[in-house]
């Protein structure tokens, strides 16, 4: 059966419906033709040069990235323009780039949950559900409680964290709540349902202030809460499209650095 871009964009509309995404976003086949006919995939959180190289060897004819490459308006597309020049390598080398934005942030089994799952936690729905089958943010618990050290821990293990920022000094973490991506509007959802913890990113200082001593509020950053996402899209791809290719870039696109106390610098895998 021949795949084109345009069915397994269809496809991943139906697991994150486009009416789902938030006014300023820019989701869909942003790069390419619908009737391209594709082979091979290759998943990621960030389209960047790198990336790219990467579909051009593995012969790719398709990229699928969370963060829109295309994203703010365009004057033009160059390839001595820094803002452009990855555009016009991708239609160059005749590769299509598919985006799934804020709307697979809202979708059912989206980034949220792909976040839950990564730690383990069970009992999982919206946060804040939105509309059947979408909203923001995922509430769940974890198996048996743990205290705030154990915790922290438990979380930079299972998410390959070199550090944490959070406040709180909770003591019994057990219900707990995640975003992926920028968070802090749902730091009150939290507070008012008096859960242990949230785990989120893009914290500014003074989102902080708005824990308690007893909540448990953690910055885990941006890339870190959205990777395990990519893996998900993978498997979406993988049960959809038996005669496709797909697998996920092995570019860590996280352009976050962390200097640490050991004068390590390091930055998630």
């Amino acid at each position: 059966m021949i795949t084109s871009a345009n069915h397994i964009l269809e496809a991943l509309f139906e697991w994150a419906p486009p009416h789902l995404k938030e006014d300023y976003d820019n989701i869909g086949l942003l790069v390419g033709r619908k009737d391209h006919v594709i082979n091979r995939v290759l998943v990621c959180l960030d389209v960047t040069e790198k990336v790219v190289d990467e579909a051009i060897s593995k012969g790719c004819e398709l990229i699928v990235a969370h963060h829109p490459i295309i994203f703010k308006k365009l004057s033009h597309v160059r390839d001595d323009d820094d803002a452009t020049k990855l555009i016009y390598k991708l239609v160059k080398w005749d590769i299509n780039v598919i985006c799934m934005h804020t709307n697979l942030d809202a979708a059912s089994k989206g980034v949220s949950f792909a976040l839950a799952e990564r730690l383990d936690l069970i009992e999982t729905s919206f946060l804040t559900p939105t509309e059947e089958q979408a909203g923001f943010g995922v509430i769940g618990r974890l198996s048996k409680p743990q205290n705030k050290e154990d915790f922290l821990q438990f979380i930079a293990h299972c998410l390959q964290l070199p550090m944490i920022r959070y406040h709180g000094d909770g003591q019994k973490i057990e219900r707990i709540a995640v975003c992926g991506g920028a968070g802090a509007f749902l730091i009150q959802k939290a507070l008012d349902l008096k859960l242990d913890a949230y785990l989120t990113a893009d914290l500014k200082y003074h989102d902080f202030f708005q824990g308690t001593d007893s909540f448990l509020l953690c910055d885990i950053g941006h890339y870190e809460s959205e990777i395990p996402i990519v893996d998900k899209i993978k498997e979406y791809l993988d049960i959809r499209f038996s005669s496709l290719t797909t697998e996920v870039t092995s570019v860590v696109t996280n352009s976050v650095n962390y200097y640490t106390s050991n004068n390590e610098t390091t930055k998630s895998t």
